[in-house]
């Protein structure tokens, strides 16, 4: 207890030391003493009591109005090294931390002052991570100020600014806005702060921007993910620009679109992203088939996941029955382009299967009502068998984790076991179907594993008996 006395005792004594020197060599003609102390400063300060850190805080901002750049530079150094230290709140509190948020913006640097703006840009990030540790809601409100004055320098032409800007952004939408929206009694108010946010990030995908595109594509990922999850609502608007500018002509950054895309089917799932920005498919197209939007096809087949078993029923398998329909019928008019456009669709739809069986959310109501279609697809469709034994595996593995997978999945191996059996056995008649040999031992392995005990022994003994007769015959 003395030694913790003693510890606090001699914290205040070295603030007050360093507080009168500044005092008394903080304006004088020769910098050097200053910076020495400085330097000192910023690697005690985050343990000072906060009885002194106030009026030190005070006078740094103080020297920082004399012009001097090594003295500015080492006071911004004291800011950081203080909000990096994550200090206990007798020597920063949430509300001296929230002053010196506003009083640092009044020490912006130049836009062409690239190292200063980039240090202050730091330690504005620093500031607010701090105060989101100490008082999330208070942070909250203080980030539509520093986001709207962060993303107007995307349209710097100093290539560092403009790369600093995104890490800093990002790092406070995933570690204090998107924590915020778990505390029930914040949430009106952390709605409003993002919906701020996304508009202000959504604005600079302008032409203004345009050097700063590929930065800015890479924070609308971060803010589809951080808000996506609880608001999809407030990021409809920013899906859409981004889809949007990903089918303009001569579009540089394709990847970077497909990839923030792809997150926003993760969050939000496929059934909002279609409302969002709608296929544009029916199906029913003649002599144009340009399709805007197919591209989503790919990036939903690679991110869908954790959904709505029944959508794939409600949307794509309409969807893709009425392309496949239209198979033979442009075959039929020699429509050798419709031929193969809407065979390669329904077969890019029925590619999306497997990923919505990997957890769904809905296995016990909407399995029920496709089992049967798979069935017919193992025995009938050659052409997306390959995507209806992936959909099956993914349900079996998921149901390792997943009671009501593994009931579903269970309840059905006395139709699909023995149709694989079948399909295996059965001499191949194209090289399609021997490729497709591998998979359907796969798929029977995979089966067997969650199939009820008793079903085992039925098909050992069925298999064994067809064994025995198939020897008999060999010999006579």
């Amino acid at each position: 207890m003395l030694q913790l006395i003693s510890t606090i005792v001699i914290a205040a004594r070295t603030g007050k030391y360093c507080l009168a020197f500044i005092e008394e060599h903080g304006y004088g003609s020769e910098p050097s003493p200053l910076l020495h102390l400085l330097n000192l400063l910023k690697e005690i300060v985050a343990v000072l009591p906060q009885s002194e850190v106030k009026p030190l805080c005070e006078s740094l901002l103080k020297l920082m109005t004399l012009n001097n750049v090594l003295v500015s530079s080492c006071a911004m150094q004291c800011f950081h090294s203080m909000f990096v230290c994550r200090p206990r709140t007798v020597t920063l509190s949430a509300d001296l931390n929230a002053r010196l948020i506003t009083a640092l913006y009044d020490y912006q640097p130049s836009a062409s002052d690239t190292q200063p703006l980039r240090g202050w840009l730091s330690v504005m990030t620093q500031a607010l991570l701090n105060l989101g540790r100490l008082d999330s809601l208070l942070c909250v409100g203080h980030l539509p100020r520093f986001f709207s004055v962060a993303t107007a320098l995307w349209s710097s032409d100093k290539v560092p600014v403009v790369m600093s800007v995104t890490p800093s952004l990002a790092s406070l939408i995933s570690q204090c806005l998107e924590p915020a929206f778990n505390k029930p009694e914040n949430v009106a108010a952390v709605t409003s702060v993002a919906e701020k946010i996304t508009r202000s990030v959504e604005q600079s995908l302008g032409y203004q921007t345009v050097n700063a595109w590929k930065y800015v594509i890479h924070l609308c990922t971060t803010l589809i993910e951080g808000v996506g999850k609880t608001r999809p609502e407030i990021v409809k608007n920013l899906i859409k620009s981004l889809a949007s500018l990903r089918v303009s002509p001569r579009f540089p950054h394709e990847a970077e679109v497909d990839f923030a895309i792809g997150k926003a089917v993760r969050v939000c799932g496929p059934r909002f992203l279609l409302k969002c920005i709608p296929l544009g498919i029916t199906g029913r197209e003649k002599d144009s088939y340009e399709f805007p939007y197919s591209w989503l096809l790919p990036i939903l087949r690679e991110n869908i996941q954790n959904t709505e078993l029944g959508f794939f029923i409600e949307y794509f398998l309409p969807l893709a029955q009425t392309c496949h329909s239209r198979v033979p019928q442009c075959k039929e008019e020699q429509d050798r382009v419709g031929f193969r456009v809407f065979d390669l669709l329904q077969r890019q739809m029925w590619a999306l299967l497997p990923g919505f069986c990997k957890c769904p959310t809905d296995v016990d109501i909407a399995f029920k009502k496709i089992a049967k279609l798979l069935g017919h697809a193992l025995t009938e469709r050659p052409d997306i068998r390959m995507e209806v034994m992936a959909a099956l595996r993914q349900l079996i593995i998921h149901s390792k984790t997943d009671e009501k997978i593994r009931i579903e999945v269970s309840r059905y191996a006395k139709n699909f076991i023995p149709l694989l059996f079948n399909l295996f056995t059965t001499k191949s008649t194209t090289d399609e179907e021997e490729s497709q040999r591998e998979s359907v031992f796969q798929t029977v392995t995979y089966y067997l594993q969650v199939a009820d005990i008793e079903l085992l022994h039925s098909l050992f003994d069925k298999a064994k008996e067809k064994m025995t007769t198939a020897s008999a015959s060999l010999k006579s």
